[in-house]
């Protein structure tokens, strides 16, 4: 029973995933819903700074962000995230409704300037939501994005 809700909650959030072709669109309205979560927003967006530090050439500290409107009935919420290959979870502060409003980096990477990757991809994450001792993992892809 909790694997077909899995399965179905996957196929659910492929549909509502934000699939524009650049990374300048407009908060992506989903209206997700299932028995734990109501996602809202989902608003994907890259980042790009340039640190020289008298680095000649300078690096690049390029990221992805995420910001997720929603509500559950879990007790707790989270986002997975990455950097440079270190793997973290960031926690989702929750109203006293269960509401959140995050705007979490999901990854970032340093790289050289001719490093920046010049095509466009698509990023991931899963949103766990923990309910008593089970845990609800909801995959999250963006559309296409570009730094």
């Amino acid at each position: 029973m909790m694997r077909r809700f899995v399965l179905l909650l996957i196929v659910a959030v492929g549909f509502a995933s934000c699939s524009k072709d650049d990374n300048d669109s407009p908060k992506k309205e989903v209206d997700y819903k299932n028995e734990y979560v109501t996602l809202q927003t989902i608003n994907w967006r890259t980042t790009k700074e340039t640190n020289t530090n008298g680095i000649t050439g300078g690096l690049n500290l390029l990221g992805v962000h995420v910001q997720l409107v929603g509500t559950t009935l879990g007790d707790s919420i989270q986002l997975k995230t990455m950097g440079d290959g270190l793997i973290g979870y960031s926690t989702l502060k929750l109203d006293s409704k269960k509401a959140f409003n995050a705007d979490v980096q999901i990854s970032f990477s340093v790289v050289s300037p001719n490093q920046v990757p010049t095509t466009s991809f698509k990023a991931t994450t899963d949103l766990l939501i923990f309910i008593k001792k089970d845990t609800l993992v909801v995959p999250l892809t963006s559309g296409l994005l570009k730094y």
